[in-house]
């Protein structure tokens, strides 16, 4: 049985009610491979990197499906890279709460692991990024760099790919950041479908890219 390098924590819900997580960490290259031969079952598969304790939504679904499309096609690249400086996440700290969600101590020491490690490797990075109209959880707007931490949107992850930048996710339950990172043709070839199924709006610059 592997065993988690940081605490096995409860995820805090929107109801203030506790959820309790795997007992193992995420098995990221399994999955990846499941994912890069396709079928019905990738798609399963595909979710696992995005969700630890929500389920998917319609939008969330429509989203999973161009993303493995994308993959299948070669224009969006996956892989995972550990992260090698040990966590410091805290099971002690209460949640707090934002407004009307409530945020667990895991999910800010999530970021704060992810924002340490990115900073190891030379990165300025820092907790709450805006950009695109989105709040990431972490990131670097001079090294183009961003990484959500927990259960995380597909649809927020399609909208920040459709406009040329990477995006990393560490998912509650494992110990890597799998990146997700556009190659030529992803936009154009998306464009529409962003339209269609997200009301994205799609007007990219000369050199390809939508800032």
């Amino acid at each position: 049985m592997a065993g988690f390098r940081h605490a096995i924590l409860n995820e805090m819900g929107l109801g203030g009610k506790l959820r309790i997580g795997p007992a193992e960490p995420l098995p990221i290259e399994e999955i990846l491979v499941a994912i890069k031969h396709g079928g019905k079952i990738a798609v399963h598969e595909f979710q696992r990197l995005f969700f630890c304790f929500r389920w998917t939504s319609p939008s969330d679904q429509i989203a999973l499906k161009l993303l493995q499309q994308a993959v299948l096609e070669g224009t969006l690249t996956i892989e995972s890279e550990f992260i090698s400086t040990p966590p410091n996440i805290s099971s002690h700290e209460p949640p707090v709460r934002a407004g009307r969600t409530v945020e667990s101590a895991e999910h800010r020491g999530m970021k704060s692991w992810a924002a340490t490690y990115l900073k190891s490797n030379g990165i300025q990075a820092c907790e709450e990024i805006s950009h695109l109209g989105y709040e990431v959880d972490v990131g670097s707007l001079k090294d183009k760099i961003f990484v959500e931490c927990g259960d995380t949107e597909p649809h927020k992850v399609f909208s920040i790919l459709l406009n040329g930048y990477g995006l990393g996710v560490l998912q509650y339950d494992a110990e890597s950041i799998v990146w997700f990172r556009p190659e030529p043709g992803f936009t154009d070839h998306f464009a529409q479908d962003a339209l269609d199924f997200f009301g994205l709006p799609h007007s990219p610059k000369e050199d390809g890219v939508k800032r």
